[in-house]
């Protein structure tokens, strides 16, 4: 683990060159929330090897990783720093860095607390590098970080998201991120499994009917589609609208990808797909089980890369 094509992570130099980003993983295991961890990816990988990916869920284990790994964020800063350039880390793909006790044995939430203060300290330590903190539990977040960044000290290179899926995760989570005191608060709607209403979750406010004085309470929105063989399709809709409250809001809005489904046949290599329909409910029509490389990212003929400033 290291650098990720995680495409909301990488970093576009000014002559065209894109970098990747990285992702860093201080320990490894969770436990499922609602319905976007159905189909965990982390979930499905830790299979391969549970003594270092851990084991899922409540009585399950989340190894702290190596000390040779603890210090690879220094050599991305120092690089990064010798560049001239940010670089952002998602932290942590393969757990949630705010997961509590309630929902992992007694022996592992001690590690891992340990784990979470050694994170904090290595992000003072990095200041080249952006670490992106996303989370599903955006209740734990306040309690969960040193007294200072609660308090409004929080280092300036922490970005704090939450991770919702449909309006009940947003209404849930998002006014939780109100309250953090990050500089960036950010929204990833992956697997965008239903519509999302930003003014009725709280992360827009003071909307009229042209818009004119809509104030955003948060500073990036991600949407991305399921992606794998089990994978949900996500309605054309669900996307567009998120876009256009996005635009009207002056949110940066980010589209990482359609997933495994893609609308009329979307393909990037524009052949028939071989395989499955499903209706979708709200009479958008068809959508077609092409895989993720094929349905690509392009949402109504664009590429979405907004980035917070």
């Amino acid at each position: 683990m290291g650098m990720t094509t995680i495409e909301w992570t990488s970093y576009r130099r000014p002559d065209g060159t894109v970098v990747p980003g990285y992702s860093f993983n201080p320990w490894r295991g969770c436990t499922k929330v609602s319905a976007g961890c159905r189909h965990c990816y982390a979930e499905s990988l830790s299979g391969r090897n549970p003594a270092v990916l851990g084991v899922w869920g409540p009585r399950g284990s989340r190894p702290i990783a190596a000390e040779s790994y603890w210090r690879q964020p220094l050599a991305w800063n120092a690089e990064a720093g010798r560049m001239g350039e940010r670089r952002r880390v998602f932290c942590a793909s393969l757990a949630d860095v705010f997961e509590g006790p309630e929902s992992m044995p007694v022996d592992a939430h001690d590690a891992v607390e340990n784990a979470r203060w050694r994170l904090y300290q290595l992000i003072v330590e990095t200041p080249h590098l952006d670490w992106l903190l996303l989370t599903k539990r955006p209740q734990h977040i306040l309690a969960m970080l040193p007294e200072r960044w609660a308090q409004q000290e929080m280092p300036p290179n922490v970005w704090i998201g939450v991770s919702i899926e449909d309006q009940s995760t947003a209404n849930a989570r998002i006014p939780y991120l109100r309250q953090v005191p990050a500089r960036v608060r950010f929204v990833s709607c992956e697997p965008l499994l239903g519509p999302v209403n930003l003014h009725e979750a709280g992360a827009i406010e003071d909307v009229g009917p042209t818009w004119a004085d809509a104030n955003s309470l948060i500073d990036w929105v991600i949407v991305g589609g399921e992606s794998g063989s089990q994978a949900r399709p996500m309605h054309p809709h669900w996307a567009r609208s998120l876009r256009d409250q996005c635009v009207r809001a002056n949110i940066p809005f980010f589209f990482k990808q359609w997933g495994s489904w893609a609308p009329d046949c979307l393909c990037a290599t524009k052949r028939p797909c071989a395989t499955m329909e499903r209706p979708q409910p709200g009479g958008a029509g068809v959508m077609f089980h092409c895989g993720k490389k094929a349905a690509g990212r392009m949402l109504d003929s664009q590429l979405w890369d907004d980035l917070p400033l």
